[in-house]
């Protein structure tokens, strides 16, 4: 339905069923599928309707990010890294949507074998985060990963000490899976 859609040019109804095919894609674990249908989103139908945030339910850098993830799960990380590089110079430096793309370029980094753009990527996600209880769960995955990073290029104590923040952090919001992430990091560092 949705290549249907886009192919007769209804472009306000293709958007949310190409979304929602991705989706449906990314569920039955076909990244591949998920990464065309979004890209397809973003690349044929984004600019052509009004208000694409609402027929979408996404903003643009989150369509990004999950074209970017889909891309590394797809087996094509070099690919998810030119498109967050190139969405990473059209958001603020700060603020979530940074930290967001920030944290899935390192995540592409990893994949690529670049454990120190890895670090450089974390660093800026959590560089990015502002103060304060809003994407507190986000600062406990950044700080998860941070850690990660940091034991992969060497830094055992600076990594020890980002897991425990990360690990105190998440007991104050409930992001266990990320708890549970610092703590195997935590661990292998000492």
């Amino acid at each position: 339905l949705a290549h249907h859609l886009v192919a007769a040019g209804d472009h306000v109804d293709a958007l949310p069923t190409v979304i929602w095919a991705a989706d449906h894609a990314r569920s039955v674990y076909a990244f591949a599928e998920a990464r065309r249908q979004l890209s397809v989103a973003r690349e044929e139908l984004w600019d052509r309707v009004d208000d694409p945030e609402s027929l979408s339910a996404l903003s643009y850098d989150e369509l990004l990010r999950l074209e970017a993830e889909m891309a590394r799960w797809a087996g094509e990380p070099s690919a998810a890294t030119e498109l967050l590089r190139a969405g990473l110079l059209a958001v603020p430096r700060t603020g979530l949507p940074r930290a967001r793309l920030e944290l899935e370029l390192g995540e592409a980094l990893w994949a690529v074998g670049d454990p120190a753009g890895t670090l450089a990527a974390c660093e800026r996600a959590e560089a990015a985060l502002e103060p304060g209880p809003r994407g507190q769960v986000l600062r406990v995955w950044v700080l998860a990963s941070l850690a990660q990073a940091l034991i992969a290029t060497g830094q055992y104590e600076r990594c020890q000490l980002v897991a425990e923040q990360a690990i105190a952090l998440a007991r104050t919001c409930g992001a266990t899976r990320n708890a549970l992430q610092a703590r195997i990091t935590l661990a292998t560092a000492t």
